[in-house]
This record gives C-alpha cells, structure tokens and sequence, in this order.
C-alpha cells in the first residue's frame, strides 16, 4: 500500500496546501486510490472498530483501487480545522440494487469526510448501489471518474458553518 501512499503524495501534497491543481482522469484515479485506502484504514481508530469486510483488502490487495461500487468527491476547505475526520458504518439500500432486499440493504458501508488543511473528501464506500449526486459545484466527483479534467480548489468551498452539513451527507 506504500505505492498508493507514493502515488498520491504529489497530488494531495498541493491541495492540502490550497494551492491550484490539474485533475486529469489519472491523477483523479490515484486520488481515489488514496482516499479508499485512508477510509478503510481509519475504520480502525473508532471504538470499537467498524468491521473492515475481507472483500475491501482483498480488492485493495489485487486492483489497488477502491471497489467499484464505491463513490468520492473532493472539494477545498478554509476553516479553522486543519484536521477533521468524521466515519460511520453504515448500512443502505437503493432503488437500482435488485440484489438487495429493503430489511438487509448494504451492511458495513463505509461513509467518511476528511479535512486535511485546504483540502476535503467525503467517500461513500457499499457492495451495491447509487447514491444520489451531492448536487452542488463545491464537489468534483473522482470516483467513479467522470472522464473530465477539473481544476482544484473549487472556487466554492467549504467553511466551518457547511462543515457539519458535508460531514451529515447520506446520514440519514
């Protein structure tokens, strides 16, 4: 998991410091990379530890990458909280997981926000289903890619009134 680390530093490194950045589809794949692992790996500082399924570290173990049923957005953060996690395990259903009951939905899906100084994710991690756009220009989806190069920072971003409504997203 190092070359993901490695991979990632001279992508995140700039953002974390607020400063502009070119989001091609390869840089956006390495970026999710980073973010799937940070969100699995934070799994075990709550308490007690949510449970890490073996199919995510076995994924991670052969494709480096996040499931593909996993989904994260970035966007710029200035507040003053340089460093903020926020993670839930959770359990959904969606309207397109036909292979999903109501009463047993997704259980153990990772939801998780991260402030790193200027920079901020949300990864919405389940084994099936869509959740819905966050629909506002804030958020640049970087996975699943959209195929589109952004620049970042969003000239919209989060403040520490908005904080608490980015981290509360799909908490139902």
């Amino acid at each position: 998991m190092s070359e993901i680390e490695g991979a990632a530093k001279p992508i995140i490194a700039p953002m974390i410091m607020g400063q502009t950045t070119t989001l091609d589809t390869p840089a956006q794949e390495t970026l999710a990379a980073w973010l799937g692992l940070k969100a699995i790996v934070t799994r075990y500082v709550h308490r007690p530890i949510d449970p890490v399924p073996h199919e995510w570290l076995d994924y991670y173990y052969v494709h480096h990458r996040p499931p593909d049923t996993w989904y994260e957005w970035v966007t710029g953060y200035n507040g003053k909280w340089p460093l903020y996690y926020d993670g839930h395990d959770i359990t959904a259903t969606f309207a397109d997981s036909s292979d999903l009951t109501e009463s047993t939905g997704t259980p153990h899906g990772v939801l998780a926000s991260f402030v790193i100084g200027y920079f901020a994710a949300k990864v919405f991690g389940l084994r099936g289903g869509t959740p819905s756009e966050p629909g506002t220009k804030a958020m640049f989806r970087v996975l699943p890619s959209t195929g589109e190069t952004f620049i970042w920072p969003p000239e919209l971003h989060l403040d520490d009134a908005s904080l608490a409504g980015f981290c509360g997203m799909y908490l139902t």
